[in-house]
């Protein structure tokens, strides 16, 4: 399970990744109000998908760091005196 974890934080950091490169080409292609609009919506969306990877990371790590205790148990009957 970490390892999935870690794979999908990785995949959120790429997408982060690749939404600075479109708001970059698109911030730098239009002008006006239509841009100021999307830089607004958009904007806070690359750092949101990086906290997120963050995040991940740390469940990641915090998954990979526990350890689990089994207690062997065993049946036995016993007679009890009425």
């Amino acid at each position: 399970m970490e390892a999935e974890l870690r794979a999908v934080a990785g995949e959120v950091c790429e997408l982060a990744q690749g939404l600075r490169v479109l708001q970059g080409q698109l911030e730098s292609s239009w002008e006006g109000a239509a841009r100021t609009r999307f830089v607004q919506d958009f904007g806070g969306l690359p750092s949101s998908c990086e906290s997120e990877a963050s995040q991940l990371e740390g469940e990641a790590r915090e998954l990979g760091s526990l350890t689990v205790e089994r207690w062997e148990t065993v049946s036995e009957r016993q007679w009890v005196p009425d």
